[in-house]
């Protein structure tokens, strides 16, 4: 039993075609006027000193605001 050998090529082929692929992210923010503008935060580099890609475009802080709503809850 185990993996037809076809099967495996297909999945490493697929595989490699994921890493060559370029993938962005970015993030979207209202500006002093109002209007939406996108910066691209690809990196995600923690160290960066813009806030917008050291904080992932808000996620990091979304999420350890959730989790302290969570241990204030279960915690009651």
């Amino acid at each position: 039993m185990g993996l037809h050998p076809e099967a495996i090529i297909s999945v490493l082929l697929q595989i490699v075609e994921l890493i060559q692929k370029t993938i962005n992210s970015f993030y979207f923010k209202r500006n002093s006027d109002g209007k939406v503008v996108s910066q691209d935060i690809s990196s995600l580099d923690a160290a960066a000193s813009d806030p917008s890609i050291s904080e992932w475009g808000g996620i990091s802080g979304f999420s350890s605001r959730v989790t302290d709503v969570i241990s204030r809850y279960l915690a009651e």
